[in-house]
């Protein structure tokens, strides 16, 4: 898990360096990122 929360930071990040979304995304796109991967890992 950690290593996925990282790398999705990461790759936000160089997106965001790079231009992506007037170099910024919008805070709700990021919550909304983590907490479907949180979703996706979470035990049934």
């Amino acid at each position: 898990m950690a290593i996925l929360l990282i790398s999705l930071g990461h790759t936000i990040a160089v997106f965001e360096r790079l231009g992506a979304h007037n170099a910024r995304f919008p805070d709700t796109f990021i919550q909304g990122a983590v907490e479907r991967l949180w979703r996706g890992l979470a035990p049934d």
